[in-house]
């Protein structure tokens, strides 16, 4: 009797060539990309490395959650509360959600100082400001 059980199954040879095929093309598409790679040159975003270099590390802030008026000219203001506060700036939380201008009077209620601030960042009802440095025209005592 024939063994015919061999015709059955496909050339293992032949199958062995389509996977090498495979692997082949799979190793030159990882050669191409490997060498693109290695060949392209950083992106550079000179914004970014400006802002970077600018970057100064910020003072330590503590929590003091202490009640100010916010001054936004010289005949209005809004109630708010330093949440945190550092020699440099504070971040406030105020009771409405309204525009700022680019600086602004911050007076603390307890003991009356007014520190002269820019408007850094905004979110809802909470802001970063960052105190300016006037000199003379400033009283920034420390608030601690």
């Amino acid at each position: 009797m024939a063994d015919n059980s061999q015709k059955s199954f496909k050339n293992p040879s032949r199958l062995n060539g389509k996977v090498d095929a495979e692997l082949a093309r799979a190793e030159e598409f990882v050669a191409q990309r490997l060498s693109a790679i290695t060949k392209a040159k950083p992106v550079t975003c000179p914004e970014a490395t400006a802002v970077l270099r600018e970057h100064k590390p910020r003072a330590p802030r503590t929590t003091v959650y202490r009640l100010a008026s916010l001054f936004i000219n010289k005949m209005d203001s809004e109630r708010c509360i330093v949440v945190n506060l550092s020699a440099d700036g504070a971040r406030i939380t105020m009771e409405d959600v309204i525009d700022l201008p680019e600086t602004v009077v911050l007076r603390f209620d307890q003991s009356g100082i007014r520190k002269n601030a820019r408007v850094v960042w905004r979110q809802d009802r909470d802001a970063g400001l960052c105190f300016i440095k006037n000199g003379d025209n400033d009283e920034s005592e420390n608030e601690d």
